[in-house]
């Protein structure tokens, strides 16, 4: 069963998936050869409590939830790995724009 979002709690989906967004933004800019996953989730636990909210990578904003995924490639990749990183981004660019607004 498909539950309808009013306004209200679309805005609440909305936040919590720019804050998943902005999280990884963030683990991007730290991420680097020797750093340890720990320190990742510190990071980005850090980062989402400052933002008002609970829990790492998965958002919960009064009752709404929000994940995502990422690549980051760490030092030295096989020139196969990052095609695989890079067609996997440039496939996930291509959904259509008319279909972003229902995903955003």
């Amino acid at each position: 069963m498909i539950i309808l979002k009013d306004d209200n709690e679309i805005e609440f989906m909305r936040h919590a998936g720019k804050v998943v967004a902005d999280t990884l933004l963030k683990l991007e800019e730290v991420v680097k050869p020797g750093i340890t996953t720990a320190k990742l989730d510190k990071i980005a636990e850090e980062y989402i409590k400052n933002q008002g909210i609970n829990h790492l990578l998965k958002v919960i904003l009064n009752g709404y939830q929000r994940d995502a995924a990422r690549t980051f490639p760490v030092g030295n990749i096989t020139k196969k790995a990052q095609k695989l990183i890079d067609v996997t981004k440039q496939s996930f660019l291509k959904v259509p724009k008319w279909l972003l607004p229902v995903i955003n």
